[in-house]
């Protein structure tokens, strides 16, 4: 993330692909949890699943990030084929559930960037910053399964319209207190009000950005619960899944 660089969308869309596809293969063996994808076969005897999901998840990172393959298959050599006598197996077991996630998102409406400015008030306009990011995320098949319109509410405070919603005391209070606390010189915002944007505001390049710094906050979690491998893949692939549609819905 930190190297690639981009917009939290795609980042999140990654990450759902990366967990979940290392979720059914570790769960494979076990059948702990429901599989996400719908026709994981059974792994042969003798294969190490946790291996394989290390091969599961390199054959889905190098797709999507192809130019830091060299990087993938550096970390794939300290965490993958720990028995060399049946490497093969592992390998091809997470290489065959990686292609079923690959072909499920080969569609999923990733490239639509076609962007119109609509110049009118109430909606957003290129200031000099740069072209809008991924403005047609909302637009992308969802991990959930399920139509996103119904988490998308209506209008702030139930108007009907934009004209009236941007004539409302409602938006002119919250339009004011942007511009008292988000002023870089504002002289309102308090020291710990300025470190909380800071830390949410990571979404620079060079940067792990929002999902990044969010599995960074699943590790805490998953470590001070002391869960096991499989509950390790079930939480990131809840959290993964969870974070890819909420960018959608957003």
């Amino acid at each position: 993330m930190r190297v690639q660089g981009g917009p939290p969308g795609p980042i999140a869309r990654i990450g759902a692909m990366l967990h979940l596809t290392m979720h059914d293969v570790i769960n494979a063996a076990a059948g702990t949890y429901s599989s996400y994808l719908t026709s994981v076969p059974d792994p042969d005897a003798g294969v190490n699943v946790e291996d394989a999901a290390s091969y599961a998840a390199y054959a889905v990172l190098s797709h999507e990030y192809p130019t830091q393959r060299a990087l993938f298959k550096a970390e794939l050599r300290k965490y993958g084929g720990k028995k060399p006598s049946d490497t093969n197996a592992h390998k091809a077991f997470g290489e065959e559930v990686a292609a079923q996630m690959l072909a499920l998102r080969a569609d999923d409406n990733l490239d639509n960037n076609m962007f119109m400015v609509m110049d009118a008030p109430g909606q957003w306009t290129p200031t000099g910053s740069g072209d809008a990011a991924t403005p047609n995320w909302g637009k992308l098949k969802p991990f959930g399964g399920f139509e996103m319109t119904i988490f998308r509410t209506g209008l702030p405070s139930n108007y009907d319209t934009i004209a009236e919603l941007l004539g409302s005391e409602e938006y002119a209070a919250q339009y004011n207190e942007v511009l008292r606390l988000g002023s870089a010189n504002s002289a309102e915002r308090t020291p710990e009000q300025t470190e909380i944007a800071l830390f949410w505001a990571n979404d620079l390049d060079d940067t792990s950005k929002p999902p990044g710094q969010l599995y960074t906050l699943t590790q805490i979690v998953a470590r001070k619960r002391r869960l096991t491998v499989a509950q390790n893949a079930h939480l990131f692939a809840l959290v993964a899944l969870a974070m890819a549609d909420a960018a959608i819905v957003a």
